[in-house]
């Protein structure tokens, strides 16, 4: 089926993503805190840490011998939480973000919603297919 695999190479390329985002998080909080005005690092190293497991775990529903699509509206659901949670920071803008702080809150959100469309797209695909082959 060409929507399955087309929506398990977007978990993988989201899984990939959300690791390396947060190992860079992680290792560098202290740099990326300065570069984007935070004073907090350690709370973008638990950021780190967070995309780290939220990576493993999309890689695992990706790797799944059955594509389990409760699984798959979580992960849609916590890649829109994050553009929500971005929107609203740089909205409320409780900290003083610098603006390439904010260049990559924006590039980061957009990278998500991308993910989180197609992961929508396939997965409605694949509904679509089962009703229809019914």
């Amino acid at each position: 089926m060409k929507a399955e695999s087309q929506l398990r190479i977007t978990l993988k390329l989201n899984a990939f993503f959300s690791a390396i985002s947060g190992l860079i998080l992680a290792v560098f909080a202290e740099f990326i805190g300065n570069l984007i005005g935070l004073d907090q690092n350690i709370n973008l190293m638990y950021i780190g840490f967070a995309l780290i497991l939220f990576a493993t775990f999309v890689f695992l529903v990706a790797l799944s011998k059955t594509l389990n699509k409760s699984l798959v509206r979580f992960i849609i659901l916590q890649d829109v939480l994050w553009v929500l949670a971005s929107i609203v920071l740089l909205i409320v803008s409780p900290f003083n973000i610098t603006f390439t702080g904010k260049i990559l809150i924006i590039g980061i959100a957009l990278v998500v919603a991308d993910f989180a469309y197609f992961q929508f797209r396939f997965l409605k695909v694949i509904n679509s297919l089962e009703r229809n082959s019914v």
